[in-house]
């Protein structure tokens, strides 16, 4: 059963404002309550929900404020534990750029307290892993899961984060020394972000964190106003845009891949044909 009328507001409260007349229209019509606060609880779209909000059931509203609160009361905790480990990190000439969280909430929202937030998102240069170990673990954190040094070092080489975690709140830090892992078909780099950092600020505090402009590189060949993106190969986009409903994003991963794989396969197959009629193997395909 695809829930269209409760996937079109979530879809339309997901934003910092809202048209009061567009929402009252969305909600003139029954809703499946339970659906909508499962889905945006797994989406992370509580407190927007909530924030936007103002006709529906008592328990609903009653829910939603409870949950609204609950979520405050998180991300006043993430950031104090957050704003702590930057400025010892700054203290010890370390770079780094704080991401996702309340961060975002407060750049995309501009209230850091509208976004579900779990754990603490930190970017560094992967030299500076160990002095950073060292650092969290002077405030009590622990690495997770414990590694020996040649674990250690296959870990650093071909992933992207592990994560530090105290007992108490149980709060995670996910240190990140690259923004994917060396498996991963985009060729993300830490160091192209790191180099380019703005700085913003979070509860009174100066920080850095990504630039909102993607880095592109000219090409004489492209038209005007046409930039190319520096990564040449890139999965294929979604053929449509996935419901809250439909395929999650990990699907749609997924069947990006298996697309991706099953043209390049018809390309080899084709080649192969072509080869056994050519003295010469025809690569005109690659």
């Amino acid at each position: 059963m695809v829930n269209l009328l409760e996937n079109d507001l979530l879809l339309y409260i997901a934003r910092r404002d809202t048209n009061p007349d567009q929402l009252r229209s969305l909600l003139s019509t029954s809703m499946d309550w339970d659906y909508i606060i499962a889905t945006a609880y797994a989406h992370g779209l509580l407190p927007l929900l909530h924030k936007h909000l103002s006709s529906a059931p008592t328990n609903v509203l009653s829910l939603l404020k409870r949950e609204s609160v609950a979520n405050t009361q998180n991300v006043l905790h993430l950031v104090g534990k957050q704003l702590k480990i930057y400025k010892l990190f700054k203290e010890n000439d370390i770079p780094l750029a704080l991401f996702k969280g309340p961060l975002l909430a407060h750049m995309a929202y501009g209230e850091m307290s509208l976004r579900q937030a779990g754990d603490i998102d930190l970017l560094i240069n992967r030299s500076d892993f160990a002095q950073a170990r060292e650092l969290l673990e002077s405030l009590g954190y622990e690495m997770t899961p414990r590694l020996t040094p040649a674990q250690l070092t296959s870990h650093l080489n071909n992933h992207c984060e592990i994560q530090f975690m105290r007992d108490e709140w149980l709060t995670v830090v996910d240190l990140h020394w690259d923004l994917a892992p060396r498996s991963f078909v985009f060729g993300l780099k830490a160091d192209e972000v790191m180099s380019r950092l703005q700085s913003v600020s979070l509860a009174g505090t100066t920080v850095e964190t990504f630039n909102a402009t993607p880095p592109f590189k000219e090409n004489t060949n492209a038209t005007a106003h046409e930039p190319v993106f520096q990564r040449e190969r890139t999965l294929p986009r979604c053929d449509g845009p996935c419901r809250l409903a439909g395929r999650r994003a990990t699907q749609c991963q997924r069947a990006n891949t298996q697309g991706w794989g099953s043209r390049s396969r018809e390309r080899k197959k084709a080649a192969r044909r072509e080869g056994k009629n050519q003295s010469q193997p025809n690569t005109n395909w690659r």
